[in-house]
């Protein structure tokens, strides 16, 4: 490293980082820096995913009747 002074900055997963500011280096020195790392906070993601219900062929329990008049608008405007 060149001489000059410097700023050291310790991270650690789970724990908060800490910094140390004018660290100076010297031609032969062997300057030290102590660090106690606090515990931070932790952090998650949790993602929730749901399925489409299955379509029951089966029986007719989730069934529903169409008119006539929705089909003939479908049709004719082209929607689904």
């Amino acid at each position: 490293m060149r001489p000059g002074t410097y700023s050291l900055r310790v991270t650690a997963p789970g724990f908060s980082s800490q910094v140390r500011s004018e660290i100076e280096i010297h031609v032969q020195s062997r300057p030290s820096a102590d660090f106690t790392l606090k515990v931070g906070e932790v952090s998650g993601v949790m993602e929730v995913r749901t399925a489409a219900r299955l379509l029951q062929t089966q029986t007719a329990d989730m069934g529903g009747a169409v008119q006539e008049k929705q089909i003939d608008g479908n049709i004719l405007t082209g929607a689904r």
